[in-house]
């Protein structure tokens, strides 16, 4: 491993991420905009471990976690559910593991601000390839356009 210095250190809000503005294809879409800006701060060399800042307006998407998520919201609302219908809503200064295997939904009830971890043992290439978009809704994004804020989206 090569040495670091201070000059390393990834601070949020202060360090350059690369921002991006993606939206969820038509099979993860459910309701609303969802205009979602994913600002990735750091990326492992690996891809297995990234984080960021994450915002959404509200809307719905379909969940499909191949990676654990971490994450700690700073301002919004979001119900999350799991594909039996059971529910909990999330606040500012809730921060939750959502581990890999989850399948449900989310929605945004109000505009939501996140930092973010994903940890994807073996790495995950989506974060570098994602098709950044402009918002709006699916039926207009291209094909390939993903959300990479999205677990489910890191995997394809």
């Amino acid at each position: 491993m090569s040495s670091r210095s201070i000059k390393d250190i990834v601070v949020f809000g202060e360090s350059e991420g690369e921002v991006r503005h993606v939206r969820k294809g038509p099979d993860r879409w459910i309701a609303g905009e969802l205009a979602i800006t994913n600002t990735l701060q750091f990326a492992s060399p690996d891809g297995a471990f990234t984080a960021g800042i994450w915002e959404s307006t509200p809307g719905k998407f379909r969940a499909v976690y191949e990676e654990d998520e971490f994450y700690h919201m700073l301002y919004g609302q979001v119900v999350i559910a799991d594909e039996e219908g059971n529910a909990r809503t999330f606040h500012p200064g809730d921060t939750i593991v959502v581990p890999a295997g989850f399948t449900g939904t989310w929605e945004v009830v109000e505009p939501t601000k996140k930092f973010y971890a994903h940890y994807r043992p073996g790495g995950g290439p989506a974060l570098a390839t994602a098709t950044p978009v402009t918002t709006g809704r699916p039926e207009q994004a291209p094909a390939d356009a993903s959300d990479p804020s999205d677990p489910s989206a890191q995997a394809g």
